[in-house]
């Protein structure tokens, strides 16, 4: 009976140191996983951050060419208007100049 009974204690205490052995290498091994996984989840998040660094840049030139887009089709318009003023002022000029010359011409005939 004492045989059966270190038999039993002896199996018992070699599946507890195992599972100890087994548990402690699985446990190794997680932490290893679960490091491993956190510098990839930093890497990641950093090559994020950067590439929403990037889009902000991107975004910012886009909008200061906008801006002096903008600006030149101000100045494109200001101008246009001022041609437009300029042309209708001759215009009127030549307008008015056209309705002299007959006057002037039948004044200015000199009869014979």
């Amino acid at each position: 009976m004492s045989d059966v009974f270190w038999l039993i204690f002896g199996l018992a205490l070699g599946g507890l140191l195992v599972w100890y052995w087994v548990a402690s290498r699985v446990r190794a091994n997680f932490l290893k996983q679960l490091d491993e996984a956190k510098k990839q989840e930093a890497r990641a998040a950093e090559f994020a951050k950067h590439k929403v660094r990037q889009k902000e840049d991107e975004l910012l030139n886009l909008r200061s060419r906008l801006e002096e887009e903008r600006q030149a089709a101000r100045v494109t318009q200001t101008r246009l208007q001022a041609d437009q003023q300029v042309t209708k002022s001759i215009s009127s000029q030549w307008r008015t100049l056209a309705s002299a010359v007959p006057a002037i011409w039948r004044s200015t005939k000199v009869e014979t």
